[in-house]
């Protein structure tokens, strides 16, 4: 992506996805926390899907690309050992769809990032995202 996620989010959402992925790291991966908190930053860094997929985003294809829909709003992510990085999502006309996190990154872009009513970390309305 070519865009810094702190201007799109604001700079405390920014911190709590990279928390958050520092926290999987050190429970999934078992690294010491200085380490994990090293990787989750250069994710963060690098706009890795890895930290940045999350519920209520909006993905659109990338044009020329093969991508299985126009436009999906993702509505869970999971990092399960068993079924891997996916991205749990609705199409735009109700199809529900599997994502693998690595198909996400390569063959969509996030368009928006929409209000979460609870104000939960990362949400926040405003025009599509650039990527």
């Amino acid at each position: 992506m070519d865009h810094r996620l702190d201007q799109v989010i604001g700079p405390a959402a920014v911190t709590a996805l990279v928390d958050g992925y520092r926290r999987r790291l050190e429970r999934l991966d078992l690294l010491p926390t200085e380490a994990a908190q090293a990787l989750a930053a250069d994710a963060h860094r690098r706009a890795c899907v890895y930290v940045l997929a999350a519920p209520g985003q909006f993905w659109r294809a990338r044009s020329g690309g093969t991508a299985a829909v126009e436009r999906m709003e993702v509505l869970a992510v999971t990092d399960d050992h068993l079924a891997g990085h996916l991205a749990f999502a609705r199409s735009d006309e109700g199809a529900l769809l599997v994502v693998p996190l690595d198909r996400l990154d390569s063959a969509y872009r996030l368009e928006c990032w929409p209000a979460d009513p609870d104000g939960g970390p990362g949400r926040r309305s405003g025009p599509p995202v650039p990527g």
